[in-house]
């Protein structure tokens, strides 16, 4: 059986053309998330926002620390999808 295909979390396109910092990781690698699960702080211009998760599944791995500088587009986190379980 084939693994399923890894997902890039990537920084959203939330209309700033400067960089942000990455604030404060809310999960950790190899935790289930459910779709659109907030997964990651950024500030920006003094404001909160939130990455969330693409899909259901377990992060993988991050790809920033905090206190990284990221930009627009840029890959924070790896995710394998799974369903959910509750258990």
């Amino acid at each position: 059986m084939n693994e399923p295909q890894l997902i890039d979390i990537t920084v959203p396109d939330w209309g700033f053309d400067w960089p942000m910092r990455v604030c404060q990781w809310l999960v950790t690698p190899g935790t289930q998330v459910k779709a659109d699960q907030a997964i990651l702080e950024i500030t920006v211009a003094e404001v909160l926002m939130e990455v969330v998760a693409a899909d259901t599944g377990h992060l993988v791995e991050w790809k920033v620390e905090e206190t990284d500088t990221v930009v627009t587009g840029q890959q924070v986190a790896t995710l394998r999808p799974a369903p959910f379980n509750e258990a």
